[in-house]
């Protein structure tokens, strides 16, 4: 099997998506995104998938007057995007054994002692409450981000500060806490943050993201009253661990691919800093969010939220398991939103502090869902169920008492007996006539690869049948109705108009 390593041109064995069909659909994208994009100087936006960067959408240039145009290399401040990378650091350090998601925070960096926990039962701040920003830290705190804080000053501000709540009740959106674990990555190394994440996470992956901006870096912008208004990067010192990445679209596609690449779960070769078990931990829910409703085009969809570690996570009926974060900074915006279940996702790089990076990637997820290239079904339908459920259709069409016995389970034939199962399937033939022999494209839900519901293609219409039972082996199934009834599907319908009876 080929190791799964991207070549001089940015590709890795193994995705499914079909990218003729995503570049076709971007100049119809580019022209629904054209209202969102205008008023930046520049922007980078890239549609990839697990291969890596499939379409780029290349606008403006690096300065509002004058500059060069923006390319595939130029770099931007990437903000709190680089929370991602930061997150990515811990998680490989503690699959190295070096740090311990539960454990106290305290015992790697001893400055964190000496917070005041609101109450005597809190709990000490562990590793997995700074990544998903239940620590109980303020948002910055007495921390003076202005200019570049030293680690001195960055450890100093922690001695005596008054935790906001108890850590683990709740989460808050801490700058601090991402700075704090910048801190913690220097103690356990030995290495600055910064060349840590470069070398250890960056560098791997063939990203040439860095945190200094370099010679190919666009300048950064603000909305202004008579247009865009030049801003000063801010100098990060010892507080990168919250912000501060520079990268091309080239860079945070890479960074981005190699996320999508986690997911399906598989026994191909690993490949970068973190194993696939790893990048599928930190996109799964770590603190749960309330939810959120959302519209498009008429439709409200209900979006389940929560936190990852170094990610946030949204879930909906059309788009499925999205991993996402953002970042704005003095005079840039940044997005990456990935729909890790449909192995695409989408980049957004902007000189533009005010740039609406979150609306262009959600608007570019729903045009791609629209399109069927964003799906939320992630579970595949195992191919033993497959060929029991064909056997099943064949036993609808030619009762054999035999492959009755031999197809399904002792308890379903207990339910029903080949008398009165033969009986069943009689009366169904005389409504629905003789069904065609199933395949893959009747499959309509799979709800886990061994819980599959099929529309049957017959002479008098289209009943649906649900299969249960192993998805691997020699399975019997445990369930199988053909219903003419009320359509199971309805019942998860996705997408529903406002003041309707679903809603």
């Amino acid at each position: 099997m080929p190791d799964q390593r991207f070549s001089d041109d940015g590709l890795v064995v193994g995705s499914s998506v079909d990218r003729e069909k995503l570049r076709s659909a971007a100049s119809d994208l580019e022209a629904e995104l054209a209202p969102l994009i205008s008023d930046a100087p520049g922007s980078a936006i890239g549609l990839i998938d697990r291969n890596g960067l499939v379409v780029s959408i290349l606008k403006g240039s690096t300065q509002a007057a004058g500059g060069t145009p923006i390319s595939l290399k130029t770099r931007f401040e990437v903000g709190s995007v680089t929370k991602s990378f930061t997150a990515s650091a811990v998680l490989a350090l503690v699959q190295q054994g070096k740090l311990k998601l539960d454990g106290p925070a305290d015992q790697y960096l001893p400055a964190l002692a000496g917070v005041r926990y609101p109450s005597r039962d809190s709990p000490r701040i562990t590793l997995r409450h700074l990544l998903t920003h239940t620590s109980g830290l303020p948002r910055v705190g007495p921390l003076d981000t202005t200019h570049d804080p030293g680690e001195a000053e960055v450890l100093q501000s922690l001695d005596g500060l008054a935790l906001v709540r108890a850590p683990g009740t709740l989460s808050d959106y801490s700058n601090l806490g991402y700075i704090v674990l910048a801190q913690v990555i220097r103690a356990v190394t030995g290495e600055a943050y910064e060349k840590f994440v470069e070398e250890q996470v960056l560098k791997p992956l063939g990203s040439d993201a860095t945190f200094s901006p370099g010679p190919a870096a666009a300048s950064g912008y603000s909305r202004g009253a008579s247009g865009p208004r030049p801003e000063k990067s801010k100098q990060r010192g010892a507080a990168g661990g919250s912000g501060g990445l520079w990268g091309s679209l080239e860079d945070v596609a890479r960074f981005a691919s190699w996320q999508l690449q986690a997911w399906p779960p598989s026994s191909d070769p690993e490949f970068g800093p973190l194993s696939r078990a790893t990048r599928r931990l930190a996109h799964t829910a770590a603190w749960p969010l309330p939810a959120r409703l959302r519209e498009h085009h008429g439709l409200n969809y209900s979006e389940a939220r929560a936190v990852g570690l170094g990610w946030q996570v949204y879930e909906r009926c059309d788009q499925g398991r999205v991993v996402w974060h953002n970042g704005v900074t003095n005079g840039f915006a940044a997005a990456v939103y990935l729909a890790v279940e449909s192995g695409v996702g989408v980049v957004v790089l902007a000189n533009l502090r005010d740039a609406k990076v979150d609306q262009i990637s959600r608007t570019a997820l729903a045009f791609l869902a629209d399109h069927g290239l964003v799906r939320a079904e992630m579970e595949r339908a195992g191919p033993a169920i497959v060929a029991a459920a064909k056997d099943a259709v064949g036993l609808y069409n030619h009762w054999d008492a035999a492959r009755y016995t031999e197809g399904f389970s002792e308890g379903f034939r207990e339910l029903l007996p080949p008398e009165a199962m033969a009986a069943a399937l009689a009366s169904k033939r005389a409504k629905f006539g003789v069904c065609r022999p199933l395949d893959a494209s009747q499959i309509a839900e799979v709800r886990s690869p061994d819980h599959v519901i099929f529309r049957l293609e017959c002479e008098r219409g289209q009943p649906l049948m649900i299969v249960h039972g192993a998805a691997f082996g020699r399975p019997r199934v445990d369930l199988w109705v053909v219903d003419p009834g009320k359509d199971p599907l309805e019942q998860s319908s996705c997408g529903v108009r406002p003041g309707s009876e679903e809603q």
